[in-house]
């Protein structure tokens, strides 16, 4: 007993001591200016396969969770996104709700209150309901941005970036679908499965999207190649934590993409463990490991980290509204 109530101590001693360095720790933030330039990805059609194929001369890339939201800035907004590019090209991870009218939305919450000026499930909600609302930042501040459809972000995204579609429970994937053949968006977004059952439902309502697909071992890589799921259009989600470098090599010798999560809102989370020592190099070290995309909660952290001055970008300046 002596010895369960020092290890609890301990434990306890342990926790307090790295909460208190992730507090401690300051994440700075900058936040460019509207004259900024973005940095565009854009995809010729049909040519999607080809871009998500594994090279040895890689260019790594970011992935902006919900968005990549900074002050000012809330998640799942388009305005947000397009901030996002700023910083370097970019595939941007939003997350998708269906209404009670039908209408599909972008929201990561169950409901309104975090971050929005509404309150209450936004899936009993209709889009009259909710299409005058405003956005919150992280802060809980109050911006002038609405709440997007999924149709308008398809339109924003061709010719910008790569959309991570993450469906909420309950959406449609038919729907979605639709929407992206309506808005002609396939080479512009890969869909975001968590099973093999969803990967399967993702391929049927659309056989030509490119998917995002779990993969932690060896045994993950042969069921997907025993699925039926189109190999030409996959990329690997190998989770939060690093992975043995075996992994990241059957992944590259598939000729697939592996993304590494460094998101996360506890200290286990490499995002929060960069954070609080400060080694921002370590990013470098993920993609020298076999992390060829990084999710991250910290976008404009990471493309510091990861960009080489080797490789030239084409830019420009937006030349229309992102509404």
């Amino acid at each position: 007993m002596r010895y369960l109530r020092n290890f609890l101590i301990a434990f306890l001693f342990t926790q307090t001591l790295v909460t208190n360095a992730l507090l401690a720790a300051e994440d700075t933030i900058e936040i460019l200016g509207d004259d900024v330039p973005r940095h565009y990805i854009s995809i010729p059609e049909g040519k999607l396969p080809q871009f998500l194929s594994w090279h040895p001369v890689r260019i790594p890339f970011v992935s902006a969770h919900r968005g990549g939201p900074m002050p000012g800035y809330p998640e799942n907004a388009i305005e947000t996104f397009d901030h996002a590019l700023k910083y370097g090209p970019a595939l941007i991870e939003l997350d998708i709700v269906q209404l009670k009218d039908g209408t599909l939305v972008l929201m990561h919450d169950d409901t309104l209150d975090r971050t929005t000026t509404g309150t209450g499930n936004i899936k009993e909600k209709t889009w009259d309901e909710i299409k005058d609302l405003y956005l919150k930042d992280n802060d809980g501040n109050v911006t002038k941005f609405r709440i997007p459809t999924l149709e308008q972000t398809l339109l924003w995204g061709k010719g910008r970036a790569l959309l991570n579609l993450d469906f909420k429970r309950g959406t449609d994937f038919k729907k979605v679908a639709d929407l992206i053949r309506k808005t002609g968006s396939i080479d512009h977004v890969i869909a975001i499965s968590y099973n093999m059952g969803m990967a399967k439902a993702l391929h049927s309502a659309h056989p030509d999207m490119a998917m995002s697909v779990s993969i932690n071992d060896l045994d993950d890589i042969k069921e997907i190649k025993e699925s039926g799921l189109p190999l030409d259009r996959l990329v690997a989600w190998t989770g939060l934590r690093e992975l043995d470098a075996s992994v990241y090599k059957a992944i590259h010798d598939e000729g697939w993409l592996a993304t590494i999560g460094t998101l996360g809102f506890d200290e286990r989370g490499i995002d929060n463990q960069i954070i609080a020592s400060g080694n921002e190099e370590r990013y470098q070290e993920l993609v020298i490991k076999g992390g060829d995309i990084l999710a991250t909660d910290r976008h404009w952290a990471v493309q510091k980290v990861i960009r080489n001055p080797n490789f030239f970008y084409f830019v420009r300046s937006p030349k229309r509204s992102v509404r």
